[in-house]
């Protein structure tokens, strides 16, 4: 406090041996009033400076939050493209993998030791197709998948279109008392529609209505008392109604 310390010097200097008051005032009264302007003066610089300084610090504060703010709302766009990316690749994938699943199918509990060769093996798979499930063609591939050394395996049936695979699921109940099974080969999101859709058939057959699936896309049901038919797609994790018509 510069102006208070100044102004106590000047006290003590007058104060003295030798040095007489310039006016008869009383000391206590001028002494407190000379201090008092000092000690405003030095709070009012203070203050200045004090005030000075929180300007900076907000300034500086206000510098960083907006820094900040940039940088959160670049990485949040950098985020939503890199999400849109791999959306639109999954989506791609996805698409490829549908059309690749489209006319094929798997056949379940076909012999896959290390005795069995795989010529042994194709020879079972083109006995069930042809003499099991009715398929007349005989252009299409067989793939297998999993562990050679399984007591079981599955193969992957590929046809030329997808005339033959329905015919041959459409012919799958011959396969009741045998080791093997056959469904179509279905993608990850296909796999949860499914499951979406022969839970609300059962539902819908509990409840007394007339309900099926159709090709794994569709859930038709038709009310037991109005007799009107609607037909359902799943949509994300629900049903959509396509259409409601008179049965």
């Amino acid at each position: 406090m510069g102006h208070l310390e100044d102004a106590i010097n000047d006290m003590q200097a007058s104060r003295r041996p030798g040095r007489a008051a310039a006016t008869p005032t009383p000391v206590g009264i001028v002494e407190i009033g000379v201090l008092l302007q000092a000690l405003k003066k030095d709070m009012g610089q203070e203050t200045a400076e004090l005030s000075s300084k929180i300007d900076t610090l907000t300034k500086d504060h206000n510098t960083f939050k907006n820094t900040i703010t940039n940088d959160i709302k670049n990485i949040k766009e950098n985020s939503d493209s890199q999400d849109k990316v791999i959306h639109s690749l999954t989506y791609k994938i996805e698409q490829l993998e549908k059309d690749a699943m489209k006319t094929a199918l798997i056949i379940r509990g076909i012999p896959s030791g290390e005795i069995d060769s795989i010529k042994n093996r194709n020879l079972t798979v083109k006995n069930i197709l042809q003499n099991l499930l009715k398929v007349n063609a005989t252009n299409y591939t067989i793939n297998y998948f999993g562990k050679l050394k399984q007591p079981s395996g599955s193969v992957i049936v590929k046809f030329e279109n997808t005339h033959e695979k329905f015919g041959a699921l459409k012919n799958g109940k011959n396969l009741k008392d045998t080791p093997n099974s056959i469904s179509e080969w279905l993608s990850a999101s296909e796999k949860v529609a499914k499951s979406i859709l022969l839970r609300e058939r059962k539902l819908a057959i509990e409840e007394g209505h007339d309900a099926w699936v159709q090709k794994n896309k569709f859930l038709h049901i038709t009310d037991a008392t109005s007799k009107i038919k609607t037909t359902y797609v799943v949509e994300g994790d629900k049903l959509k109604i396509l259409n409601p018509t008179v049965a």
